[in-house]
């Protein structure tokens, strides 16, 4: 290799490495900082806690007049109030804040569990063979303390607007996981989803409830 060609091949060597550490700063440049990630889901937190009740409770009054307006033949506006909750219902109110949230459920279930939330907390309530082990709440281990076929309660952010805004999505698991009860007045809002695992032994599941 003469002097000519090594000085080349030196300057893009150079180059090379130059590139490289520009993209490896432009890669960590692209992460979040921790702060702005702790006060954004603090945020977030609030925001639930102010507006659910909030909404829940201005579409319990919306109801409760629906059939004020229906007992008294006065179907004109009780169309308008309906109207007024399916914008609630279906997320079309733009001058409302939207707020949403989801927890991802890992656990080994042998047999049939139902998995609760209500006010704010989750529990599992057993129902046959083994109780759940290895849980996990958003990717934090969990191991509760029992009290016959009930675990201790776990604090989580779980405030649905109404039945419509929940759903489950399974994730992992060999059987089925399902809304066994929706949230509604009449049960406290209280959502209950059964596990079932008909199969011998146990299996991993995973999946996220959202709403």
């Amino acid at each position: 290799m003469n002097k000519s060609m090594l000085i080349a091949h030196i300057a893009v060597c150079f180059w090379i490495m130059a590139v490289g550490s520009v993209f490896a700063e432009s890669q960590e440049g692209n992460q979040e900082p921790a702060e702005l990630k702790k006060l954004r889901d603090s945020y977030k937190r609030q925001v639930e806690q102010t507006v659910n009740p909030i909404r829940s409770q201005y579409i319990t009054q919306l109801e409760r007049l629906k059939k004020t307006y229906t007992s008294q033949d006065n179907l004109k506006d009780a169309i308008a109030v309906q109207t007024e909750l399916e914008k609630l219902r279906d997320g079309s109110d733009k001058a409302d804040i939207s707020v949403s949230g989801n927890i991802r459920i890992k656990a080994r279930i042998d047999g049939s569990d139902k998995l609760i939330l209500k006010d704010n907390k989750l529990w599992f309530r057993h129902v046959n063979c083994d109780r759940p082990k290895d849980i996990s709440i958003d990717g934090k281990k969990w191991n509760p303390a029992w009290n016959g076929n009930e675990s201790r309660h776990c604090e989580t952010l779980f405030q649905p607007l109404s039945k419509a805004t929940v759903k489950v999505k399974k994730l992992k698991g060999r059987g089925s996981v399902a809304i066994a009860e929706y949230p509604t007045d009449e049960n406290e809002k209280t959502l209950v989803i059964a596990i079932d695992d008909k199969e011998n032994g146990a299996d991993e599941y995973e999946f996220v409830v959202s709403w």
